[in-house]
């Protein structure tokens, strides 16, 4: 199975889970990408690219915020 986690930012609180579910998942591919709440608009072409080149199975939102944020723009959901 391939997961994509969305993590909000590397090395803060709440990556140290999004490692642990990497690390603690080795049957599974995991790929991780930061996309914190306040760079959406910048980085929501990277979540595209990333979505059609991986082709998760699974995608984990790790903020709601950020979650919210990209499922609400229309060029993502396309």
């Amino acid at each position: 199975m391939r997961i994509l986690i969305i993590g909000d930012v590397k090395d803060w609180a709440i990556d140290r889970l999004v490692q642990a579910v990497k690390k603690y998942t080795q049957q599974h591919n995991v790929k991780i990408i930061y996309i914190p709440p306040r760079d959406v608009a910048e980085k929501k072409q990277m979540f595209i690219d990333t979505v059609k080149e991986f082709q998760p199975d699974l995608i984990q939102f790790d903020y709601f915020r950020t979650a919210g944020q990209l499922l609400e723009d229309p060029d993502v959901v396309q």
